[in-house]
């Protein structure tokens, strides 16, 4: 074995690096085993500070401290907590040919509200 040549001995989960031998995890987890180890660790149990936590599973935690913030009034945290529960919104795409006038004109006789007054240059 060379210098920089890395072995792996069948079977060990370890590598053997220039003579020094390297504890490995699993090699090439599947998606469902990812998604089990995954579990595993969300279900621990919370073992921080926060009394208002204790007693529940890290996920839990997490969950609870998003919905504090969002509660608190951080949107962010609001938002993505809505984005799970609801799905995010739909996005309409409207293209626009003509003036910016012709199409805020357009808008209003789509929506058969008066066009007179209509001025895109004011605030």
């Amino acid at each position: 074995m060379g210098k920089g040549d890395i072995e792996y001995p069948a079977g060990q989960n370890v590598a053997v690096v220039e003579g020094q031998i390297l504890p490995m995890g699993p090699k090439a987890l599947s998606p469902a085993e990812i998604v089990n180890q995954i579990k595993d660790a969300v279900s621990l149990p919370y073992m921080g500070r926060d009394a208002d936590k204790i007693g529940m599973t890290l996920i839990e935690a997490a969950i609870y401290s998003a919905a504090q913030k969002a509660a608190d009034g951080d949107l962010d945290a609001l938002e993505k907590i809505l984005n799970r529960l609801m799905g995010k919104p739909m996005q309409t795409v409207v293209t626009a040919q003509g003036s910016l006038k012709e199409f805020l004109e357009g808008i209003a006789q789509s929506e058969n509200k008066p066009v007179e007054g209509i001025d895109p240059l004011d605030d």
